[in-house]
């Protein structure tokens, strides 16, 4: 839990914590709060709004969110809100 504040940031390659961004421009290294916090929701929410209705249900089922059959027949804003 510590890690994810601050200057803290995890490089996926060499599976190890860093407390500064040493990649060069092609390969940065993302803050943890970023990586482990921020993409998931925003790639949830992007899913829910584009429809991609496949990749909302992996990551519906992995997160253990319950969602009735009805709700997912939602589409954009509203299916957005109920995934929240």
């Amino acid at each position: 839990m510590e890690k994810l504040w601050g200057d803290n940031f995890f490089d996926q390659k060499a599976k190890k914590w860093k407390n500064h961004d040493q990649g060069d421009d092609e390969s940065k290294i993302k803050r943890a709060f970023v990586a482990f916090c921020m993409e998931p929701v925003i790639r949830l929410c992007r899913a829910t709004m584009n429809g991609e209705m496949d990749k909302v249900e992996k990551m519906v089922t992995t997160l253990n969110i319950k969602m009735k059959a009805d709700e997912l027949k939602l589409q954009g804003k509203f299916l957005m809100k109920n995934v929240f």
